[in-house]
């Protein structure tokens, strides 16, 4: 009996000892994982905070908006990342936005000051934001003019005035908005019948100037354009979720909510 226990208190020491060295390795493998690190992580030990944007990379692609009961609008779609000086990963950012356009249709790129410039407040761009498996960023729509004009060609630029931190321009990029070429250009009636709609409704959305107020929503953005002299203002709003109109334009509904409209320079 004096040897069996003295087996097997023996056998049980060693699978104790085992236990404790494979327990060791697993706790020295594991520290290598970002999982383990955050649960041993100290408790005054704070994530990494992104510093102020530095740069701006914006990506702009041509589309035609359609909203019910309203005429098809062109413009651009954009996505806008942010980096700071260590431009590992996009950003989250705060502040305003303002994009520049100049229409160099007809070779006209020596352009100093932009035909239009759209601009979104603090609060505005902030309903711009989203987070992907790309990161963080922004998506904004640019509405330029009816569907069925002739080609033109813009370039956009974006200047970011932040919260804190100095003011960041992008690069200024050329694009091409789809169209006819000049000499094949369609006549106002036949943009009339790109979506049909009675006389009374056209006269009543008639601007001075033979333009339209139209709502514009895109991307997660939405944006209204008037042609006029002053600012250019795009709306901020989630898409789908709110309309803007332009202002000061007879016939267009008024801009109680006070959101932001869009004017040539």
């Amino acid at each position: 009996m004096n040897e069996r226990s003295a087996y097997t208190e023996t056998v049980l020491h060693d699978l104790f000892r085992l236990m404790v060295i494979l327990l060791a390795a697993a706790i020295l493998c594991g520290c290598s994982s970002p999982l383990l690190k955050n649960k041993l992580a100290m408790p005054w030990q704070k994530e990494e905070q992104p510093g102020p944007p530095t740069k701006i990379v914006a990506i702009w692609t041509d589309a035609v908006l359609h909203q019910p009961n309203e005429r098809p609008r062109r413009g651009f779609g954009g996505r806008l990342m942010f980096y700071d000086a260590k431009g590992k990963e996009p950003i989250q950012v705060e502040g305003e936005l303002i994009v520049y356009a100049f229409d160099e249709t007809g070779g006209n790129y020596n352009k100093v000051k932009p035909d239009r410039k759209y601009v979104f407040t603090k609060e505005q761009f902030a309903q711009h934001y989203s987070k992907s498996n790309l990161g963080h960023s922004y998506s904004i729509w640019i509405p330029w003019d009816e569907a069925g004009g002739p080609q033109r060609e813009i370039s956009l630029m974006v200047r970011f005035v932040p919260t804190n931190g100095e003011v960041i321009v992008s690069e200024q990029t050329r694009h091409v908005l789809p169209g006819a070429k000049p000499e094949q250009a369609a006549t106002p009636l036949e943009r009339s019948q790109l979506q049909p709609s009675s006389a009374a409704a056209a006269a009543a959305s008639r601007g001075p100037l033979g333009g339209h107020a139209h709502s514009a929503a895109a991307q997660g953005s939405g944006a209204s354009a008037q042609q006029g002299s002053g600012d250019v203002r795009a709306v901020s709003h989630e898409a789908q979720a709110g309309q803007g109109y332009a202002q000061n334009v007879p016939g267009a509904p008024d801009n109680s909510e006070g959101v932001g409209s869009a004017m040539d320079q």
